[in-house]
């Protein structure tokens, strides 16, 4: 009998997805590689592989045996290669003692190799643009923006001639808007698919987020929207690249500017805190008119899955992106006065401590 293609409902556990190895039965190598130790050793050999958070495989023994025989492995009877990337310690090796030690250290080494490759190719894939797009993103937003300049100047013409006429500007209008539309998308998808290389220095968030602030009360004013912005306490210092988290910051409050009435208010929120003992940045974008019904909130940083009409497209992507950059999170949930809340989280500068 044929053996039944892989279904959709198959799925790889989701420690392993997260190192690359995302197609259903895709750690077959590696146990092919610990079968081969066992050859050397004897009939017994053992694997584990361990990131900064948890073991993310095993592969020897039965899951329930583990607990026991760990004691045994790290005693006499058993050669052992340790697997390093970059100087960290990544996992273990283990082969009964009969096993040549040189064997078992080329074996381990194909581990790491294929662990390495299985990562890398795992970041292509969730990286923006593919292996063309250096030159193709830039080329297309270049041509784009040579089409907005074309239309733009037509329409600035166009109202020269006729702006006193009432029947022509309500159609000069919507041209209008529908080209400044364009233009803040072909922004977005600039800083998406082409993204400037990072120039990194100490930087000071709070000042980061005024400037945000500042760049914004100007729209915010003329659509009758409060732009409040609160922060407690002295923030630590960050290590950052100051324009792109600024820009990142400046995606995601015009964002909730562009959903609010006239009479609503937007909060940018920050405060420092501590994660796993460690001094960070909380805060938070609360926008209580933003809602989104039918969408979901974990999808909200995909790409084009949530359609706002012309700017925001790509906005949350762009922006979660910068902040994982920074070693921070992006998130979001409902607000407590309905709405959408974007929370965010920053560390802070090695060393830096706050009261």
């Amino acid at each position: 009998m044929p053996a039944l293609e892989p279904t959709s409902t198959q799925r790889q556990p989701e420690p392993l997805r997260a190192h690359g190895f995302t197609e259903p039965g895709g750690e077959d190598a590696l146990r092919g590689l610990v079968q081969l130790a066992a050859v050397l050793g004897g009939g017994q050999a053992a694997l584990e592989l361990r990131d900064e958070r948890r073991v993310w495989f095993r592969c020897g023994f039965p899951s329930e045996d583990w607990a026991v025989l760990e004691p045994l492995l790290a005693g006499g009877g058993w050669s052992r290669a340790e697997l390093t990337d970059a100087g960290r310690g990544i996992g273990r090796l283990w082969a009964r003692c009969e096993a040549h030690a040189g064997a078992l250290a080329l074996l381990a080494n194909q581990i790491q190799l294929l662990v390495a490759l299985r990562r890398e190719l795992g970041e292509q894939r969730s990286r923006p643009r593919g292996p063309a797009g250096s030159s193709f993103v830039p080329g297309l937003v270049h041509e784009m923006r040579n089409f907005i300049f074309g239309i733009s100047g037509s329409l600035d013409a166009l109202q020269a001639r006729f702006g006193g006429m009432a029947e022509v500007a309500k159609y000069q209008t919507v041209l209008r808007a529908s080209v400044d539309r364009l233009n803040a998308f072909v922004d977005e998808v600039g800083d998406y698919g082409d993204p400037r290389p990072p120039a990194w220095a100490d930087g000071n968030l709070e000042l980061l987020l005024r400037e945000a602030a500042l760049q914004l009360r100007p729209r915010a004013a003329a659509a009758g929207v409060e732009l409040r912005l609160e922060l407690r306490g002295p923030l630590p210092p960050v290590r950052a690249d100051e324009q792109g988290l600024c820009m990142a910051f400046h995606r995601m409050i015009g964002l909730a500017l562009g959903h609010q009435a006239a009479g609503g208010r937007v909060t940018i929120h920050a405060e420092p805190g501590f994660q796993e003992d460690r001094a960070v940045i909380r805060g938070y974008v609360d926008s209580p008119r933003m809602e989104l019904p039918g969408v979901d909130l974990s999808r909200l940083f995909e790409p084009f899955y949530f359609r706002a009409s012309g700017f925001g497209r790509l906005a949350l992507p762009v922006a979660r992106r910068v902040l994982e950059q920074h070693g921070g999170k992006l998130s979001a949930d409902q607000g407590p006065g309905g709405g959408v809340r974007l929370g965010f989280i920053l560390p802070a500068l090695a060393g830096a401590h706050h009261g």
